[in-house]
């Protein structure tokens, strides 16, 4: 889960014991370093506000980006494990397999307090990475260099 942690039934976080809720609340880089820990290929991050942030940047979500090229070095391979985004309807998709849904699991976390790690047995192909290539454009008339700093 991309957001928010496990409450009690009161509105109570099981980490503080608070309505207050913890740094595993608003810091993603706590959840996935502990994701980590466990050597995944992929981490599917649930995101309910996904499909409005995507609304939001229109084609900017998907579009390419253009850098100058002077004095750039090559980009560099990433060894962080691939995280991506999916929504609620992604997530109940892949759910569903394990005869699930994402209400069902966050309800039994909630309820517990603990974890709730299962096995979904399926296949999935993802492909990333950047595909960097030259531009060249007879329309751009020059640029400017930003200032030193002194």
């Amino acid at each position: 889960m991309n957001e928010s942690e496990p409450t009690d039934d009161k509105g109570n976080s099981w980490i503080t014991g608070k309505k207050a809720p913890s740094d595993w609340s608003t810091s993603r880089n706590k959840k996935i370093k502990e994701i980590l820990k466990k050597k995944p290929k992929l981490v599917l991050a649930v995101n309910s506000q996904l499909s409005q942030l995507l609304e939001e940047a229109g084609d900017r979500a998907t579009e390419g980006r253009y850098n100058l090229a002077i004095d750039q070095p090559a980009p560099e391979k990433s060894p962080m494990i691939p995280v991506v985004n999916i929504t609620d309807h992604a997530a109940n998709y892949i759910f569903n397999l394990a005869r699930t849904n994402l209400a069902a699991v966050v309800g039994k976390i909630n309820r517990s307090g603990q974890a709730n790690s299962f096995v979904i047995n399926t296949n999935l192909k993802a492909n990333f990475g950047t595909n960097a290539k030259p531009l060249a454009d007879p329309n751009i008339l020059g640029y400017l260099e930003e200032p030193t700093k002194r």
